[in-house]
């Protein structure tokens, strides 16, 4: 155990991880939850165990959907994981999310590259335009209940400061969980950076009047699963059949892992 061991080490504790805050701090412990592109699903699962209230949980890949559906009935068996599909014609971050749902806590691990989609898998990778980023952003206001929190991981330069300044186009708290200067990063670097967006009170939670949310910021009954967001029994054990052994590889991936060790980075 060398002097440059115990130093990396020393760096590693500092950087703020999602699953320390899941488990260590409870974060999600009582509180609704929604997480932004599963993957495997490891994070949406930790938060049941965490005893989290409720958790969400959306793909746009049909190979991850099937993947996370199948890690929750084995890892929460006594709990339920919704898993949604998001369409490749409406990739929008709250695009199978009812107009009514809020959450106390929103999680995603992105995509952190703008580039091109050209296989289900890319978008893993890509966000064209960073349209994921600003459509998550532009929805916090709706789906983020009053005084919620929203984590997001990003391990690209260039992404972390364009989220810096659209939070601060629309007024909201951006707080990087890390210790590390940004600016002395290489361009893409691993693990990714958690950082923290909240709105400020008098932004988070705005809906309208006839929304049916009840005053405790959650939908009312009925009204918190869409029709086309919900996995039916045919979605979870289809899949997509190019990416089938991944369902497989990653579906014995346990609750270890953390948001920055998403097979995707």
């Amino acid at each position: 155990y060398t002097e440059d061991a115990s130093s990396a080490a020393s760096d590693v504790y500092k950087r703020q991880s999602l699953r320390k805050l899941i488990v260590d701090e409870a974060i999600v412990a009582g509180r609704d939850v929604l997480e932004i592109g599963t993957g495997t699903g490891i994070i949406s699962i930790l938060c049941l165990q965490e005893d989290a209230n409720r958790v969400v949980a959306t793909d746009i890949n049909p190979a991850a959907v099937a993947c996370a559906t199948y890690n929750a009935a084995i890892l929460v068996p006594d709990r339920e994981l919704k898993v949604r599909k998001v369409p490749t014609d409406a990739p929008q971050a709250f695009s199978v999310v009812a107009d009514t749902e809020m959450f106390d806590v929103i999680i995603s691990n992105p995509p952190w590259e703008d580039g091109v989609i050209t296989k289900p898998a890319d978008h893993a990778y890509y966000d064209p335009g960073f349209v994921l980023m600003q459509s998550l952003l532009d929805g916090l206001p709706k789906h983020l209940k009053p005084g919620g929190r929203c984590l997001l991981a990003y391990g690209h330069v260039p992404a972390i400061k364009l989220l810096k300044s659209e939070c601060e186009k629309r007024g909201y708290e951006f707080k990087i969980l890390d210790d590390r200067d940004v600016d002395s990063l290489s361009k893409d670097f691993l693990p990714g950076m958690l950082v923290e967006v909240r709105l400020p009170l008098s932004a988070s939670g705005k809906v309208n009047a006839n929304d049916g949310v009840n005053a405790n910021g959650s939908a009312n009954p009925g009204e918190q699963e869409s029709s086309e967001g919900s996995v039916n029994e045919s979605d979870d054990a289809q899949g997509d059949g190019d990416n089938s052994d991944d369902t497989n590889e990653e579906s014995s991936a346990g609750t270890g892992e953390t948001a920055e060790s998403e097979a995707k980075k």
